[in-house]
Parts: structure tokens; sequence; C-alpha cells
């Protein structure tokens, strides 16, 4: 979402309207729109954070924080990447704007197996629950080369907050 963020921005301060001497930045509904994608974005960051408190400190709601994970982010990357390209309109399928790939594979997360339910079938949380006094190692590919441990992801969620 970070990357969606930062590409929309870049190009709406880039394009601008010649009969009108703005830029697309200048509009009300487009710094509107930026701004929803940003506070989607941070709720996502911020149920990421509580899913890593609850993981590392061993509390009984972890298994469930991470299903909130799952699901909030899905969902939320699907908005912001629409916002992303109405904001930028056609110019959004251009490859050297960059939203169109991220619009793509925000819509294949949401189109995996039938695990893209399973955070919302509260059927699965016994299933899933990890046996007390097992230490939890996780991964998180942030996508482009991206990829996290728990320390790593952590620094890198409190260092851009």
């Amino acid at each position: 979402m970070e990357a969606t963020i930062a590409k929309t921005a870049a190009h709406a301060a880039a394009t601008k309207f010649e009969h009108l001497g703005q830029t697309l930045a200048d509009q009300p509904t487009t710094r509107a729109r930026i701004a929803r994608m940003r506070v989607k974005a941070d709720m996502v960051r911020g149920l990421l954070l509580d899913a890593l408190a609850a993981l590392e400190s061993g509390r009984e709601d972890a298994m469930l924080r991470i299903l909130e994970v799952k699901a909030g982010a899905g969902e939320a990357s699907t908005e912001v990447t629409d916002l992303a390209m109405r904001v930028c309109g056609g110019a959004a399928f251009r490859k050297e704007v960059g939203v169109e790939r991220h619009f793509r594979d925000a819509r294949a997360v949401r189109l995996a197996p039938a695990d893209v339910e399973h955070p919302y079938d509260a059927g699965m949380l016994p299933f899933l629950a990890v046996p007390t006094g097992q230490r939890v190692e996780y991964r998180l590919c942030l996508g482009e080369g991206h990829d996290l441990s728990r320390g790593r992801l952590r620094e890198q969620l409190r260092g851009s907050a």
C-alpha cells in the first residue's frame, strides 16, 4: 500500500491541468482520496503492530489478530488501489505510473483459493491456534523483493510511523 500511495501522490503532483494552471494534487477531491488511502494504510499498520505485539507477548488473541491482519490488509489494499486508479485516471494503466501492477496484485490476493475467507471463519480459529510454549516464527512478504523477519518488520514499521 505504501508504494501505491507514493506513486499516486507523485503522479498527482506531476500531472498538470493546463487549462486551470493547477496540478491534479491541487484538487480537493484528489487530496481527499489520497488522505483516505493514507488512513487505510495506517489502519492496517496499527492492526499489524498489535498482531506482532500479541505474538511476541504470547497473548491468547494472537492468532485472531493475525487473521484480522490478513483480512484487513486484503480488503484495504483493494480499496487503496481503487482510490489510486481513480486519482490517476486512465494514466494509471500506463506502466511508467506504476499503479496498475499494484491494482492487479491487490486483486490477485483477494482471488486466492479458499483461504481468503478463512480469516472470517471463526470455526477455523481452534485449528490455527499455536500450542502454548511454542515459539512462533514468521516472515511477511511485502512485495518488490522485501521479505522481512519479525524483528526487521517491527523496526521498519516503527521507523516509518
